[in-house]
C-alpha cells in the first residue's frame, strides 16, 4: 500500500552509492536471536537503559542490549510484549533470507540490508503488572525516554521511531518535549516519528502532538480488518478499500498515516520462541513512516531532518475530500515511491524564468485591517565561486553529494538553467539549490529533486501557490476558476474573513452563500447580515 519495493528498485537503480542511515528504536528492545534481525541490529551500538535515582538522568546507564524484555537489568525476560521486536521488523526484518521484508530493507534489489543501521534502545527499564490479566508488562518513565533520545542523539541516529506515548496530556510535560524534540530536530538533525495512540479519540498524545515530531495516524484496509475490531462498519469515512482505525487517535495534531492494522512482521513468543505473529495499533503504523523517512534521508543525505518531513508530507496521498491537511489523515497516506521519486529524480542556455502577468483581484477588502505579515522564509547565503570541474561529462554530476551542472563549456553552470523542461538554480558555486530562494523581492522554491516548484506546494502544514513563473504568490489570486489569498508569507490562509471576503477550509473564497450571519454574493462580497 505504501509502495515500498518501488521505492527500493528507485533507489537501487539510481547509480549513487547508499550509505546506511542510523535509525533508532526507542522500544521494549529486540530479539536478537530472531531470523529476521539476528544480522540487521546493531549490536555495537544498542542498549539496554538502566533505571537510575528518579530527578537525576546522570545516573541513568546503559548495558549492551540482550532481547526483548530484560527489565532494568534483571537476569531473565520478564515481560512479553514483544513490541520492540514487531517495530523492529516492520521497519528493517532482513532481506533475501526467507522469512519477511522490513518497508526499508530493500528488498530483492542491489540495496537490500543496506539502507537502515538499526539501533535498538530498550527504554523500558520498569515493569507493572497489567490489572486486567495480572502479567508484567512493559514500562518506563520520563527520565527512560529523555535518556533514550539523549542516546540517540549520541550515537548519531537520523531518523528515531518512538512507537510509544504518555497515558495523560500534562502541559508542562508537553511544553518540555516541545523544547527537547525541536532541539534535537534543529540542532542534532534528528527526524522523530512517534505513534498517535490508541484511544480512538481526538486527544493529543505527547511526544507525537509536538510541532517537530511526526505524529502518525493508523490506517485499516478492508482486506486486513482485524477480528473484533470494527474499523470499516464504524469508518467516518473510506477511501476505496481504506479508512482510519477505529483504534488510532486523530486530530489536527497528527501529521501523516500509514497501515497499523492487522500488520505482520516479526515476534518473540512468551520470551522465548522467535516467530511472527500479526499486532494492530499506532505502534505499528509509526515505524512503517520511519522507515520511508530512513530511505529518503539514506537516498538523499543532503536533505535536513526538516526538508526530509516537507518531503513525506508534499508527497503523501489525500485520503479525505479536505484538500491538504485534515484531522482524520493529516497530509494522507505515506507513499515510499513518491517520496523517493521526489528526492531522486535527477534534475530532470540560462534564462530565467518568464514572469506571468498577475491575475485580476477582486475589489480590495475593507471591512477590516490586513494582518501583519508574517516574516519572509530565510535565504539560504549563495557559496562561493566554483572550481572548474574534474570532469569530461556534460549535464548533471555529483560533486561532494551535491548536484551540478556541467556546460557545453565545461564549465559549471550558475543561476537559473532549463532542462528537459525543467527549471533549476545553480548557485555561484554551482551546487544546485534546494528549498527556498528569494531572488530580488521575489520567492521560489526548489524542490528535494531542485525542480522550481509550480502550482500548489504542500510544505509541513501550510500551502503555498507558486505561479506559473515560479514566483510565491501573496495576497489575492486565481487558481482555475477560484480564489484564494495567502499572507505575506505565502502562507494561503483558510476558515477566516479577509476584509469583506471569507476564504474556507479549503482555501476557496466562499460565493452566493451564508457564512454564519453574513451572506456573501457571487463575487464572494459580503452584502447581508442577518
Amino acid at each position: 500500500y505504501v509502495k515500498a519495493p518501488a521505492a527500493w528498485e528507485a533507489i537501487a537503480t539510481n547509480g549513487s552509492t547508499v550509505a546506511p542511515v542510523k535509525v533508532a528504536v526507542i522500544d521494549t528492545g529486540a530479539s536478537l536471536s530472531h531470523f529476521d534481525l539476528a544480522n540487521v541490529v546493531d549490536r555495537s551500538q544498542s542498549v539496554e537503559v538502566v533505571h537510575g535515582e528518579e530527578k537525576d538522568l546522570a545516573s541513568w546507564t546503559t548495558k549492551p542490549l540482550r532481547g526483548d524484555g530484560y527489565v532494568n537489568g534483571s537476569t531473565g525476560v520478564e515481560e512479553f510484549a514483544s513490541h520492540g521486536t514487531h517495530v523492529s521488523g516492520v521497519i528493517a526484518a532482513e532481506a533475501g533470507n526467507g522469512g519477511i521484508l522490513g518497508v526499508a530493507s530493500g528488498g530483492p534489489t542491489a540495496c537490500a540490508n543496506n539502507l537502515v543501521d538499526l539501533v535498538v534502545i530498550d527504554s523500558f527499564s520498569k515493569k507493572t503488572r497489567d490489572p486486567r490479566t495480572g502479567a508484567w508488562v512493559a514500562n518506563g518513565t520520563v527520565y527512560d525516554i529523555v535518556y533514550s533520545l539523549e542516546y540517540a542523539r549520541d550515537a548519531g541516529c537520523k531518523v528515531v521511531n518512538m512507537s510509544l506515548g504518555f497515558d495523560v496530556y500534562n502541559e508542562e510535560l508537553a511544553h518540555y518535549f516541545e523544547e527537547l524534540c525541536s532541539e534535537l530536530t534543529d540542532n542534532n538533525d534528528m527526524l522523530i516519528v512517534a505513534a498517535a495512540g490508541n484511544s480512538g479519540v481526538d486527544q493529543k498524545s505527547i511526544p507525537a502532538s509536538c510541532d517537530s515530531v511526526i505524529g502518525v495516524i493508523s490506517l485499516t484496509h478492508r482486506a486486513h480488518e482485524s477480528s473484533g475490531r470494527n474499523s470499516i462498519s464504524s469508518a467516518a469515512w473510506m477511501t476505496g478499500d481504506v479508512t482510519r482505525s477505529s483504534f488510532s487517535n486523530y486530530g489536527a495534531w497528527c501529521d501523516l498515516s500509514a497501515p497499523g492494522e492487522s500488520i505482520y512482521s516479526t515476534l518473540l513468543r512468551n520470551g522465548s520462541s522467535d516467530t511472527y505473529g500479526y499486532m494492530d495499533g499506532t505502534s505499528m503504523a509509526c515505524p512503517v513512516v520511519a522507515a520511508v523517512a530512513s530511505m529518503v534521508r539514506a537516498a538523499s543525505p543532503q536533505l535536513s531532518a526538516r526538508e526530509t518531513r516537507e518531503v513525506l508530507c508534499e508527497t503523501a496521498v489525500d485520503l479525505t475530500d479536505v484538500r491538504g491537511k485534515d484531522d482524520q489523515s493529516g497530509w494522507g497516506a505515506v507513499d515510499a515511491e513518491a517520496a523517493l521519486e521526489e528526492v531522486l529524480s535527477p534534475p530532470a542556455s540560462s534564462q530565467p524564468p518568464v514572469a506571468q502577468p498577475d491575475p485580476q483581484v477582486p475589489d480590495q477588502p475593507i471591512m477590516k485591517p490586513a494582518p501583519t505579515t508574517p516574516e519572509q522564509p530565510a535565504a539560504k547565503p549563495a557559496p562561493q565561486t566554483p572550481e572548474r570541474p574534474a570532469t569530461t561529462s556534460r549535464g548533471w554530476v555529483v560533486v561532494a553529494g551535491t548536484w551540478r551542472y556541467v556546460g557545453n563549456d565545461g564549465a559549471y553552470a550558475t543561476g537559473w538553467i532549463k532542462v528537459k523542461g525543467t527549471w533549476y538554480y545553480l548557485h555561484e558555486n554551482g551546487d544546485m539549490a534546494t528549498g527556498w530562494l528569494k531572488i530580488g523581492k521575489t520567492w521560489y522554491y526548489l524542490k528535494g529533486s531542485g525542480a522550481m516548484a509550480t502550482g500548489w506546494l504542500k510544505l509541513g502544514k501550510t500551502w503555498y501557490f507558486m505561479n506559473g513563473s515560479g514566483a510565491m504568490a501573496t495576497g489575492w489570486y486565481r487558481a482555475g476558476k477560484t480564489w484564494y489569498y495567502s499572507n505575506g508569507s505565502g502562507a494561503m490562509q483558510a476558515n477566516r474573513w479577509i476584509g469583506n471576503y471569507y476564504v474556507k477550509s479549503s482555501g476557496a473564497m466562499a460565493t452566493s452563500q451564508w457564512i454564519g450571519r453574513y451572506h456573501v454574493n457571487a463575487s464572494g462580497k459580503w452584502d447581508e447580515t442577518r
